[in-house]
């Protein structure tokens, strides 16, 4: 796929990469489907291990239902289960600045 930034080659035998949904600077963010797990996860590609890193310590210290907890970190790539909702940098840019 155009774009997708260099992974170990298991994480493109395992996914199948549907739609890009965004990307920041630490991490690119995917729709794919889990060929082992046999349905769509939402896939975090990190640009470095340090990510998962910092992930895996800040959810061992928070936990609250509003926050989506990982389905599965690795070094190499974090699932989260999907779900519908508008980006966060969505809402942002809807809001207006006070005077």
């Amino acid at each position: 796929m155009k774009g997708l930034q260099p992974a170990p080659e298991m994480v493109y035998k395992r996914f199948e990469i549907k739609e890009k949904l965004g990307e920041g600077s630490q991490v690119s963010v995917y729709y794919a489907y889990d060929k082992w797990a046999g349905g769509d996860v939402v896939l975090k590609l990190p640009r470095g291990r340090r990510f998962t890193e910092k992930v895996l310590a800040f959810r061992k210290d928070i936990s609250h239902p509003l926050l989506l907890s990982p389905l599965e970190i690795t070094p190499d790539f974090i699932t989260y289960e999907p779900f519908k909702g508008v980006p966060l940098s969505r809402c942002l840019l809807s809001l207006s600045l006070p005077e």
